[in-house]
């Protein structure tokens, strides 16, 4: 059986006004066999509020004998201290970091239909063919400067937020892009590519997850190579690739001739208001 005996609280932290920012309760639990046991005991027999401040976790101080000394601390109440509380997942205390750098990328098409000289064969709209056709067709594409964008945000949490459940969500959405707006970026655009955070997994100080995504900006035009069109507006993180053909009639130049346009989604969608941030 584990019993929690109250030993001493007061406030740690006073404000300029006089009024109280943090408070602290002194529990001695006897007959846990784990922190955590005595975290959830402690949980159990403390109230929720004292003088208008809000438990906010358990933290260990020591062994003693056969019991275990265990602080439960209260501070004043956050928009943010309770996960799923904000429907929006917004938060006015969350901070914000990017970095947008140049990278480069291999592109077998132009953006638009090239100019080209005066009885030029056909390239179909592909990039660096040799101008053989069957099976000695090839097409080197060519390296441009492409724009790389990760954008981070940081949220405080307490420990015991940051359970199993959530964690869970975390894992269920890497590598997925958000089915709906996203705090400014349209659905498709964010991809998300980790979080992390560091600090006790248990205890009244709060800690900072950082949250990490790859941006790409939606195209908002169908998609069109050499004439074949197809009837979709690429999102950042979608793929298209094509079929082309090469075809020498003749007593005429060869071209090539693009029989099929596809639009590949990689990555899964996911609601990131799942995230909380």
């Amino acid at each position: 059986m584990i019993t929690v005996i109250i030993t001493e609280e007061g406030p740690v932290a006073i404000k300029a006004d006089g009024a109280l920012k943090e408070y602290e309760v002194l529990c001695v639990v006897h007959g846990a066999t784990t922190r955590e046991e005595a975290f959830a005991a402690v949980k159990n027999q403390v109230p929720e509020k004292i003088n208008g401040l809000e438990y906010d976790g358990c933290r260990f101080e020591k062994f003693s004998k056969e019991s275990m000394e265990i602080s439960a601390t209260y501070v004043e109440s956050e928009d943010d201290d309770e996960l799923g509380t904000d429907p929006s997942g917004s938060s006015s205390n969350n901070q914000v970091s990017f970095d947008l750098s140049a990278g480069s990328e291999r592109v077998m098409r132009g953006k638009e239909k090239p100019v080209t000289s005066k009885g030029a064969p056909e390239a179909g709209g592909l990039i660096g063919w040799n101008g053989k056709h069957g099976s000695a067709a090839d097409f080197a594409g060519v390296e441009v400067v492409s724009g790389v964008m990760r954008i981070s945000y940081q949220k405080r949490w307490s420990p015991a937020q940051l359970n199993a459940a959530y964690i869970r969500v975390l894992a269920e959405a890497f590598g997925s892009v958000n089915s709906k707006p996203f705090n400014g970026w349209k659905a498709g655009e964010a991809l998300f590519i980790g979080a992390s955070y560091s600090g006790n997994a248990s205890g009244s100080k709060k800690v900072t997850v950082t949250y990490n995504f790859g941006i790409r900006i939606n195209e908002g035009k169908k998609v069109e190579v050499n004439g074949v069109k197809v009837d979709h507006e690429k999102e950042g993180w979608e793929y298209v690739w094509a079929i082309a053909e090469t075809k020498a009639e003749k007593g005429k130049l060869p071209a090539v001739v693009v029989s099929g346009v596809y639009i590949e989604k990689l990555y899964s969608k996911v609601d990131f208001g799942r995230l909380k941030i």
